[in-house]
């Protein structure tokens, strides 16, 4: 009999211990989560300080570049520099239209189509990519919405952790920043 009640004690000591065991997993899994939580909205709010920063810049170094109506891929340029500068452990690179040794596709009503993206910051060659951003000159709506479906398309069948749909006002009278759209 004795032989019985200590197993069973030995048993019980055991689920005890395995309970306290996961108890201290499942805080740590929390406490794990939470943090990876807090990291996502710090990586987030940096993301986002490193736009405005370099829209900021755009405006008050290259506003030419607007008011001259100058191409998008020029502007475009000029605002990856900028954030280039902010983001040195990325790559960040305008017009780039590869995915490793292919052309960068993502697939839209149901086809593949090639898409090169205004900007992305990434990890060339990694599959890591942070945010992709996308410029438009305000005038053409239906354009804009084929380049928001794009957009979005990118964020979600490339792995984008951001996406930014970017609308520009050019010409002479009142070139700036019409809307920036976080999707």
């Amino acid at each position: 009999m004795s032989i019985g009640w200590a197993s069973l004690i030995g048993k019980a000591r055991l689920h005890a211990e395995q309970r306290n065991y996961l108890d201290r997993t499942q805080l740590t899994r929390h406490d794990f989560l939470l943090h990876s939580a807090r990291m996502h909205d710090d990586e987030e709010h940096r993301v986002r300080e490193i736009v405005d920063g370099a829209l900021v810049q755009l405006m008050e170094r290259d506003v030419a570049l607007l008011r001259l109506n100058v191409h998008e891929r020029t502007i475009t340029a000029r605002l990856a520099e900028y954030m280039q500068v902010s983001l040195p452990e990325w790559n960040v690179d305008p017009e780039y239209n590869r995915i490793r040794d292919r052309v960068k596709q993502v697939e839209l009503d149901g086809r593949a189509v090639n898409v090169v993206p205004d900007i992305i910051a990434h990890r060339r060659n990694s599959g890591d990519n942070l945010f992709i951003l996308e410029a438009k000159k305000v005038g053409d709506d239906q354009a804009d919405e084929y380049d928001r479906k794009k957009t979005k398309a990118l964020k979600e069948q490339q792995g984008y952790r951001y996406a930014v749909f970017l609308r520009l006002r050019t010409g002479a009278e009142n070139p700036g920043v019409e809307s920036v759209e976080w999707l």
